[in-house]
């Protein structure tokens, strides 16, 4: 007989547990991305407001999807190593500092 967590499985249906963890994953990565898009759109009229040209927001915008790029492969080897669940909870901490910085955005 096969041990109790695995009984689900071989009946080919997923585990209630199994569910709850897949839902709350794809919950905080949709979430996470309408932020990411929000931060862009505020990014952008912010950066417009302070009188940066098309030409610089467009340099800042390429560097930021380069280093989009970057991240995402260290997020995914660090999903491999560490765990999803992990990954996903230091990607959002690290989305709450950066929006922390953001709000901090002072005129010079």
């Amino acid at each position: 007989e096969a041990p109790k967590d695995f009984q689900h499985v071989e009946s080919g249906e997923p585990s209630p547990r199994a569910l709850i963890s897949f839902a709350v994953i794809s919950l905080t990565y949709m979430l996470f991305t309408f932020t990411d898009g929000s931060v862009r759109m505020i990014v952008l009229l912010a950066s417009y407001n302070k009188g940066y040209t098309a030409m610089e927001v467009a340099v800042m915008f390429t560097l930021y999807e380069t280093a989009g790029v970057v991240t995402n492969l260290l997020a995914g080897l660090a999903g491999a190593k560490w765990g999803i669940k992990t990954t996903q909870c230091c990607g959002l901490i690290l989305q709450l500092v950066g929006l922390g910085m953001l709000c901090g955005w002072q005129d010079s």
